[in-house]
């Protein structure tokens, strides 16, 4: 094989090739680090694997990617287009797995290995994937942006996971439907939820962001505000998964290396905002639903580490439905709480209408107060409030990655609290 440059090689994420005397690939990899990951395989002289691979190959091309998603959809789409020899030959079965689209008229989302392929029809499969963890990861995660059926058999009633959003509309609950008008339309729904998701799978997905982003504003014009937050928060998580690191690494089953990544984040962000300490964080997200039953989380870590037992909600006293009076509310309120451990540093959601709402109300009745910052979306970035300004941050930062898993979290504790309250009054108001 032909002595590669690696100093040629960008430190970004992407494919790569390694080509044969055709130029035809005969491995294609993914990278969150082209750079790293190209020399890795260089310098592997234990691996036959490796070995096979350099020998066949004489020279390697990439391709990069704005994110480690994109990096991933790529080369599944590659390694179907080319079958290059290595990725097939030498791949063990039991590991790699394919989403598949079923061949039905409301068409389940389920994962299969290869030998299963041939056992179920299909109308669309996307893969290989070469880990079981990053496809549980990629279907868990793209349903809470396009929600579909993952159940193995048919059923005539909801299942559960239409009543937390994941499955909607559920093929369950149209099946038992009477009124033929209203399943038409949900049918329509729920296919169309079949089509964006096999777009995205094959890599187009900024024709899906422009597509929920217009049907957000046409939500807001109509003044259906419960559809547009509901198309927000899904644009939202979407948009996420082009900006930041995955970890769904399979070095992430061992504790030791997840404790690491969560130490090396809490420095990052300790030495980014110059504190003496950073033990306890806590962040606050707010979740309302058409201006009624708001709700509000607080979830807290400790040196980088969820701390579960700490958490707490807030349901929304004040009459105003805008979001910097309602995390002003809460704060103030959690301020009064002297039984609670004081926190280090203080993350709201959102920028600067937030800081701006915020930080005068707690400085007024409070001489001293933890680091507050917010967190502004698309793109997101760290935001101070004295005087308000961004912190410039490559999507790559570790500090970045820390905010943006705190205001995760913080965005889910508030919606499962918020949806418990609106099945409630829903349940209320039927009987």
């Amino acid at each position: 094989m032909k002595t590669l440059n690696t100093t040629l090689l960008p430190s970004l994420p992407g494919v790569y090739y390694f080509r044969d005397t055709t130029g035809k690939p005969v491995y294609i990899g993914k990278a969150k680090d082209i750079k790293k990951r190209v020399t890795q395989h260089l310098q592997d002289n234990k691996n036959p694997k490796e070995a096979r691979i350099r020998e066949a190959s004489v020279s390697i091309d990439w391709r990069e990617t704005n994110s480690e998603f994109e990096a991933i959809l790529l080369e599944a789409n590659l390694i179907k287009k080319y079958l290059p020899r290595y990725n097939i030959d030498l791949k063990d079965d039991r590991s790699s797995v394919y989403i598949v689209i079923t061949k039905e008229d409301l068409p389940r989302v389920l994962l299969m290995r290869e030998r299963q392929l041939h056992e179920t029809p299909h109308r669309y499969y996307f893969g290989p994937l070469q880990s079981n963890r990053m496809a549980r990861f990629l279907i868990r995660y793209l349903r809470t942006i396009v929600p579909f059926c993952t159940d193995r058999g048919t059923r005539r009633n909801p299942c559960f996971q239409s009543h937390i959003g994941l499955c909607s509309p559920c093929p369950g609950y149209m099946l038992g439907l009477e009124n033929h008008d209203e399943q038409q339309v949900l049918r329509k729904q729920y296919r169309n939820n079949i089509i964006r998701l096999k777009t995205i799978l094959e890599g187009k997905g900024d024709r899906i962001l422009n597509t929920m982003r217009k049907d957000m504003e046409q939500a807001s014009a109509q003044e259906d505000y419960e559809r547009a937050a509901v198309i927000r928060d899904r644009l939202d998580r979407f948009e996420a998964l082009f900006q930041k690191r995955l970890l769904f690494d399979d070095r992430l089953e061992d504790p030791l290396f997840l404790e690491g990544i969560r130490a090396t984040e809490n420095e990052a962000l300790k030495q980014l905002l110059n504190m003496p300490k950073l033990n306890r964080l806590e962040c606050y997200d707010i979740s309302t639903f058409s201006g009624k039953q708001s709700v509000a989380s607080m979830v807290v870590f400790i040196d980088g580490r969820v701390e579960k037992s700490h958490y707490r909600r807030f349901r929304i006293r004040g009459k105003g439905n805008f979001d910097p009076e309602m995390l002003t509310e809460v704060l103030l309120r959690r301020m009064k709480h002297d039984e609670w451990q004081k926190p280090d540093l203080i993350i709201i959601d959102g920028g600067g209408p937030q800081l701006r709402s915020v930080y005068p109300a707690l400085k007024r009745q409070y001489a001293s107060l933890p680091v507050i910052i917010g967190i502004a979306k698309r793109p997101d970035r760290i935001m101070l409030p004295d005087p308000l300004t961004v912190i410039p941050l490559e999507s790559s930062s570790d500090a970045l990655h820390y905010v943006q898993r705190v205001r995760d979290e913080a965005h889910r504790f508030a919606k499962q609290y918020h949806v418990r309250l609106r099945d409630a009054v829903s349940l209320v108001q039927h009987d």
